[in-house]
């Protein structure tokens, strides 16, 4: 088989964190999204998981990173709107979510939620997935 552009240099390196199942469901998603094969998925939980120079594994799994086709290393709002924008249906949200004003604001919610919510969202999801209402309590 021979390698496309497409394939071998992508528009986007994800790079996700393999034993979270909230960031697991949304690479799912992206993965059947990307119908153009434009992105590449680096599970980093994965020891032989390949990151670029300037990005350490600990700094991978603190948040979203994507590296980009000219090698620019993004993280957080950034880099979910450089996602955004290789998905058709999505590539408006992707230039919204690019703008100054727009980006900070969704950073600094993106940090409260790693901050606070995060932690939880990995229990809640695999709740969900196993039936089982994570919400409810035992009596």
């Amino acid at each position: 088989m021979i390698q496309t552009e497409v394939n071998k240099y992508p528009a986007v390196t994800l790079f996700y964190d393999g034993g979270c199942p909230m960031c697991d469901a949304e690479i799912t998603l992206y993965k059947k999204m990307d119908t153009t094969q434009c992105m590449r998925f680096i599970d980093i939980t994965d020891p032989s998981a390949d990151l670029p120079l300037d990005l350490d594994k600990k700094t991978a799994l603190s948040r979203f990173h994507v590296l980009t086709r000219d090698e620019r290393v993004l993280s957080g709002v950034l880099a979910f709107s450089e996602v955004w924008k290789q998905l058709p249906r999505w590539r408006w949200a992707g230039f919204v979510a690019s703008q100054p004003v727009i980006r900070e604001m969704l950073e600094v919610g993106y940090k409260v939620f790693l901050r606070y919510c995060r932690p939880f969202m990995g229990h809640f999801i695999r709740s969900l997935r196993k039936g089982v209402n994570p919400t409810s309590t035992s009596q």
